[in-house]
């Protein structure tokens, strides 16, 4: 079975699959309860879904890039893949990338021109 096949069809994950996420999580030091935050889901229902296969990958996309830099290499060793250091350095690259053009996007042109001083006593 495909790890994320019974996410996408309502049917559980697999125990293989599910002992995959919770050995990224703890690599990465990200608690469950981050996870569940993150994903936006109360904490016990992150870990009743999580120790179901019940999580969909509309809930692991949320989960931080340490979850995914874990995850990945897990994976591609379950399908005969192998990941490399380099992939993830490319993928954080990638990620960071993204990021910064997502934030120079949302902010705001800001006016070079500060205040001028209006105070007559100012030392010269």
């Amino acid at each position: 079975m495909i790890c994320f096949l019974g996410a996408s069809q309502r049917a559980p994950m697999d125990a293989e699959c599910i002992a995959m996420i919770e050995l990224a999580l703890l690599r990465a030091g990200y608690s469950k309860k981050a996870a569940a935050a993150d994903v936006g889901k109360d904490p016990s229902q992150f870990a009743r879904d999580l120790g179901g296969g019940l999580l969909r990958l509309r809930d692991l996309i949320r989960l931080r890039s340490e979850f995914w830099t874990e995850f990945v290499p897990l994976l591609g060793t379950r399908y005969g893949l192998q990941v490399t250091s380099e992939d993830a350095a490319t993928r954080a690259m990638t990620d960071l990338c993204d990021l910064m053009g997502r934030l120079a996007r949302q902010m705001r042109p800001v006016s070079m021109s500060l205040p001028v001083s209006t105070r007559k006593d100012r030392v010269s």
